[in-house]
């Protein structure tokens, strides 16, 4: 989740939630989530030669902005883009130039469906599921207000 803070940020100034995404779906959790699903493993019994797929709940980019809006307490417009346009918009923005493709590629990933992944591994490992987007977007947002 925290790798759409400077989406957030941008949301908070104003702006409206930016994506080459289309519909995609992302399991969004927080760092806090995947360190404690880690550290289970690393300190736990039985997780030789398995792996885990960790993801939260799948959202598209706009569950994810009217999520964000609820915090908020306004409309999160969303404007959705093609990578062209995108690329050109995040070059605009001061996104160095070798960085600039890597998003581009990660907003491709999630339109054709690569992170909408469901799984209850989350579960498995802390005993619950990850933090719900709600809380995990008010953590985020309370942090940035701390920290302005």
């Amino acid at each position: 989740m925290e790798n759409e803070i400077s989406g957030i940020q941008g949301v908070l100034a104003g702006a409206p939630w930016l994506t080459a995404a289309a519909d995609g779906k992302v399991g969004w959790a927080l760092q806090q989530d995947f360190a404690e699903a880690a550290a289970a493993v690393l300190v736990g019994e039985g997780h030789e030669n398995t792996i885990y797929e960790l993801s939260g709940k799948p959202l598209t980019q706009e569950e994810l902005a009217a999520a964000l809006g609820e915090i908020l307490g306004k409309e999160v417009l969303v404007q959705q883009v093609d990578a062209a346009a995108y690329s050109e918009i995040m070059a605009g923005a001061g996104v160095p130039d070798f960085v600039v493709p890597i998003l581009i590629e990660i907003q491709k990933s999630i339109r054709v469906g690569s992170l909408d992944v469901e799984s209850k591994d989350f579960e498995k490992l802390l005993g619950h599921p990850a933090t719900p987007i709600n809380e995990a977007l008010r953590q985020i947002v309370d942090g940035l207000k701390q920290n302005s």
